[in-house]
């Protein structure tokens, strides 16, 4: 494999002014009326009596970080933090169950750590991550870079001190990012933006989100998930991109874009007792997953975001101990999974709305 061609543009000019699109919004623990424009629809009817089931088995969450639904396939990161070549991820094509292994590996770095992955509709692999250079041991570099399916790197992005943390792509070939400037995050006063739009070459279309909406007390931390951390969702629709954000059972807060539509956001009170597993994007609206907590108490499944009118968005309960794990969804399908089988090992359906 040659040496990626690295991609300057990725980086954030200073030059080039940011879009703060959220800069008056105040967020605070309580709720946010709006109108959700693009996310919501009509209410759905039951959808799950016949899934498709898969002939697949995956393993539960872990500190690898969330699996993920993208182009037909389930993305899984084999393993976070590598000093070697070897397979990094493990696709599975929900159309043939076929599964493969796909390598990963920066040339000359020390160690490579991956945060995110996600396929594009053309069917490249977009990696998310962090490395160390084997020549500058002491200096983390962050990056994006285009895969194909049997690990070679199409082209690789700097992203300056930004890591990427999560990634999703739209359905023109632009993929967006979440993530953090840990420099700004250990110091008081952070003022980068989480959210970043990038074009299908790599440049920097707008960031939006900047981190002084979020409590500037709170230690958010959106690497790769050890439990206890803040849990982060991220997911592209065909033309635009939702993140939930949240800690345990509080209210998350909800940022999304939809095409020409504009931004919006939300605190949105999570149900009672238990905490969000997965979210999808549909062409009927936003569905999370959802699973109990530290209690026995609570209603774990499938819900979705309604907003009635003259009252403040909130999850319905869809379907009752269903999808305690979804990973995401397009058009009118949703990919979940349901109860374990055996020591956290789950069989995996999808189901047309």
């Amino acid at each position: 494999m040659g040496k990626p061609n690295v991609n300057p543009g990725l980086r954030l000019d200073s030059s080039r002014p940011a879009v703060y699109p959220l800069a008056s919004i105040a967020l605070r623990v309580g709720l946010i009326s709006l109108h959700l424009g693009g996310l919501c629809a009509a209410p759905t009817q039951n959808g799950f009596d016949h899934p498709e089931q898969h002939d697949v088995e995956i393993d539960g969450p872990s500190d690898r970080g969330p699996i993920v639904y993208a182009s037909n396939h389930l993305i899984e990161n084999l393993r976070s933090l590598t000093a070697k070549r070897g397979d990094a991820l493990l696709l599975t094509n929900l159309q043939s169950d076929r599964r493969e292994s796909i390598p990963f590996w920066i040339e000359g770095a020390q160690q490579v750590q991956i945060e995110a992955a996600t396929m594009t509709v053309s069917g490249k692999l977009l990696v998310a991550g962090t490395f160390l250079s084997s020549t500058q041991r002491d200096v983390t570099q962050n990056f994006i870079s285009e895969v194909n399916t049997s690990g070679e790197i199409q082209a690789h992005y700097d992203t300056g001190s930004y890591t990427p943390e999560r990634i999703c792509s739209n359905d023109d070939g632009s993929f967006w990012s979440l993530g953090q400037v840990w420099s700004d995050e250990i110091s008081a006063g952070a003022s980068y933006d989480l959210i970043r739009h990038y074009s299908v070459k790599g440049d920097l279309i707008a960031s939006y989100l900047p981190r002084s909406i979020l409590p500037p007390s709170a230690r958010l931390n959106y690497r790769n998930r050890p439990k206890g951390v803040n849990w982060a969702f991220f997911t592209c629709s065909r033309v635009g991109a939702t993140a939930y954000l949240g800690r345990g059972n509080v209210p998350g807060f909800l940022w999304y874009q939809v095409g020409d539509k504009g931004v919006n956001s939300a605190v949105i009170r999570n149900p009672s007792f238990v905490v969000p597993t997965g979210i999808a994007v549909t062409a009927h609206g936003l569905y999370a997953s959802f699973a109990k907590g530290v209690t026995a108490e609570g209603q774990p499944g499938l819900y979705e975001l309604t907003n009635p009118e003259g009252a403040a968005p909130h999850w319905k309960l869809v379907d009752a101990n269903r999808a305690i794990l979804l990973f995401g969804g397009r058009d009118a399908e949703l990919v979940y999974a349901t109860s374990p089988l055996l020591a956290g090992r789950f069989k995996v359906y999808r189901s047309t709305l």
